[in-house]
């Protein structure tokens, strides 16, 4: 094996991210969520300590006792965001749940006279690198004397206990061509008394770009929003929104300009569509068309303006986070709950505290939305004259404020913590998973890449997700995963509690239930609608998710599963309009 004293020290453990995928970083998470529960003590300790240290989960003064949906996000922010310690412990409590993988890893590391001694996780860092390709030829050996295993556990195994990070990959073809020819060199070339000062050089080159496209970077982000104060001037004044504040926080904080940038174009766009809005319109009827967009787009431009506070607000934790140092065994003063204190209580303190900083926006709109529904009826009351016109208008207004409390919700379940992982899809993908989906069908397409764990689709004879015209397939997508994280972590982790499925499920996606039966006799008449088969086995299609309640396919939607205990796993069986039944 390569002499590993002559390659980087101390690196990141937060690096190891570099080479996986992101499906399977959020899969290691999901597994060390799910096996917390049956972690050692001082695994457990270690992880709940990184937990509180790292996250604040609102209603809970110790974020690790918030149940695993909530905090996967979050987790998965802060590990691409560079937090070693909880990265640390993040390994270390999924090398312990892959015992049995340990040992063919172990056996091969011994052979290889690699020590096993695993990360410095006191520092928050690997001992030195792995040559790539001697990690991948590493990774084909055990995967091929073990083939029962997973490739990417296999990898992430012999990084964890070797202590190692996996090295740099080169995808650049005139970079990779350079090493291609050095590594051609004879050992007695004399170009090879020049590598010093040639690494030296490329050293200083690099790092003079790194500040030069840092700064250009930064100056395209001040520019843009210059321009979207003079484009945008008057809209911005009414909305109080104050950007030259912007421009001075993105200056001060270089490492989140990336995605300073992409919320200020963002935040161009929408004002572009909303300046088209914001009018008052020449006539009743396309003023009662204009109201709904004006009303989105000044929720969107809102939902941007608390995702820019958050970004601002998690890069400060960041650079103002303690460095890595203390004892991992042991959770760090009173961050980690005591022995009495249940696992996922909220604290009473906490229940009642104010919204988060983030829906403060939100609330904002809110008040400012009904300080225009109380001018509206007093300018009713003004012009006697018009009294129909604007009584139809009054009434609008007041269907308006019927609803401002259900989309007030729905709009705070749309600013949860999922741009993270969004974010984190754009770094290998170039867009949101959400954004792919088109219809039913990629939308379980997608589910099943996403969570091949936690669901099974078998889909019987009169299901129809493959033609499936419902108009809204980004809500599918969700329910499904809702089914794949909150459903499941609740059947799988059986906690005695109450689950409240349907109003958990009304809390993630707005305007969804939850039926847990179906009538005995119903299902007997129609049993090819309520059952399916997967691996010889039959499943009774008890419980199902909805959204609709019309007769138009476009605009409802069933989703009828089983959960199979024994497996551990959600098996779906239909997909489309209602299912048949006695009065159908």
């Amino acid at each position: 094996m390569t002499n590993m004293a002559t390659f980087q020290e101390n690196i990141p453990l937060s690096s190891v991210i570099a080479a996986f995928t992101p499906e399977y970083i959020m899969a290691v998470i999901d597994r060390v969520l799910q096996c917390r529960d049956r972690a050692s003590g001082g695994v457990r300790k270690g992880l709940d300590a990184a937990i509180n240290k790292s996250l604040e989960v609102p209603g809970f003064s110790h974020s690790s006792k918030a149940q695993p949906p909530r905090l996967r996000e979050p987790m998965v922010w802060q590990v691409i965001n560079g937090n070693d310690r909880l990265t640390g412990e993040v390994l270390r409590a999924w090398a312990e749940s892959q015992k049995e993988l340990q040992v063919p890893v172990k056996r091969h590391l011994s052979n290889q006279d690699i020590p096993v001694d695993g990360p410095n996780l006191r520092e928050g860092v690997f001992n030195a690198t792995w040559p790539r390709d001697e990690w991948n030829d590493a990774v084909e050996t055990v995967v091929a004397r073990n083939p029962a295993f997973d490739r990417d556990d296999v990898g992430m195994m012999l990084s964890y206990l070797s202590g190692l990070a996996v090295g740099p990959e080169v995808t650049s073809p005139l970079l990779a061509y350079c090493l291609d020819q050095l590594d051609e060199l004879p050992i007695d070339a004399p170009d090879w008394e020049e590598i010093d000062v040639f690494i030296r050089k490329v050293t200083e080159m690099a790092e003079e770009m790194a500040e030069k496209r840092s700064a250009a970077f930064a100056r395209y982000c001040r520019e843009t929003l210059q321009q979207i104060q003079r484009d945008f001037a008057d809209e911005l004044q009414y909305l109080e929104l104050d950007l030259a504040a912007w421009e001075q926080a993105a200056d001060e904080r270089p490492a989140s300009i990336n995605t300073a940038l992409e919320l200020a174009e963002e935040l161009r766009d929408n004002l572009t569509e909303y300046q088209e809005v914001r009018p008052q319109a020449p006539s009743r009827k396309v003023e009662e068309e204009r109201r709904p967009a004006r009303k989105e787009r000044e929720v969107a431009i809102f939902a941007i303006a608390a995702e820019w506070e958050r970004m601002l607000a998690a890069a400060d934790d960041l650079s103002s986070s303690e460095k890595p140092g203390a004892a991992v065994d042991t959770p760090a003063d009173d961050s980690a709950p005591t022995d009495d204190e249940p696992v996922g209580a909220p604290a009473p303190e906490q229940v009642v505290a104010a919204p988060p900083e983030e829906y403060q926006a939100l609330v904002a709109a809110r008040e400012r939305l009904e300080r225009e529904r109380a001018s509206f009826k007093a300018e009713n009351g003004r012009l006697q004259s018009e009294n129909d016109r604007l009584a139809k208008a009054n009434t609008g207004l007041e269907a308006d404020k019927q609803s401002l409390h259900s989309e007030n919700s729905e709009l705070k379940a749309k600013l949860s913590p999922s741009r993270d992982l969004e974010e984190y899809w754009r770094r290998f993908y170039g867009a949101s998973p959400f954004e792919q989906v088109r219809n039913v069908n990629e939308a379980v397409s997608l589910a099943q890449e996403l969570f091949p764990t936690q669901l099974v689709f078998a889909p019987n004879s009169k299901s129809e997700e493959k033609d499936s015209p419902f108009q809204k397939p980004v809500e599918a997508l969700a329910a499904l995963a809702w089914l794949a994280t909150d459903y499941h972590h609740l059947r799988w982790t059986k906690s005695g509690e109450e689950p409240r499925f349907d109003e958990r499920l009304k809390k993630s996606c707005p305007g969804w239930s939850y039926k847990p039966h179906q009538a005995n006799a119903t299902k007997q008449q129609f049993a090819e609608w309520y059952t399916t088969r997967f691996a010889g086995r039959r499943y009774e299609l008890g419980e199902h998710l909805g959204k609709g309640t019309s007769a138009d396919p476009q605009k409802t939607i069933r989703i009828a599963f089983a959960w199979d205990d024994a497996r551990g796993q959600v098996i779906v069986g239909y997909i489309g309009q209602h299912q048949k039944n006695r009065h159908s």
